[in-house]
């Protein structure tokens, strides 16, 4: 299970705050497991492979957890940063905005990786369901009103 807490952006970054749980839902101890993650920005014009996490996307380690015994939860809480000159933008009206996208893999010994990505955006104002996008022409600022949604 993956919580945004925050979105920061700033003239040089926008960075993610966020918790991430970890939970072994077998019936052993699962040993030398590696978190990966980073955060993109969706675009139309990009290849989805560019977008979205899978077993062969090179992501950087998060973290790593010596072993988590059967039925146990472990908890991160971490920050990932993306450069705003690598932010894509989209064009909307006479703004552009941006849709950054948390990618995931953990990987742990004699395990298939287990990869997800979800989409960060504020969120939508009551009776809606979208995630709204980040306006980049607006002052740098912190959203705190920001929920994630799986995409995979």
């Amino acid at each position: 299970k993956a919580e945004a807490h925050s979105l920061s952006r700033s003239v040089m970054n926008a960075t993610l705050a966020f918790q991430l749980d970890i939970r072994n839902l077998g019936t052993q101890t699962m040993r030398d497991i590696i978190v990966k993650a980073d955060m993109v920005t969706a675009h139309g014009k990009a290849p989805m492979d560019q977008q979205l996490a899978t077993a062969t996307t090179d992501l950087p380690v998060l973290s790593t957890i010596a072993e988590l015994a059967a039925r146990d939860t472990q908890t991160l809480t971490s920050e990932l940063r993306l450069p705003v000159n690598a932010i894509k933008l989209i064009p909307q009206g006479r703004a552009f905005v941006y849709v950054p996208l948390l990618r995931i893999r953990i990987e742990a010994e004699g395990k298939t990786p287990v990869t997800r990505t979800f989409v960060i955006g504020n969120l939508p104002p009551q009776g809606q369901s979208k995630l709204q996008p980040f306006r980049l022409d607006e002052m740098a600022q912190t959203y705190r009103d920001i929920g994630l949604r799986a995409l995979d």
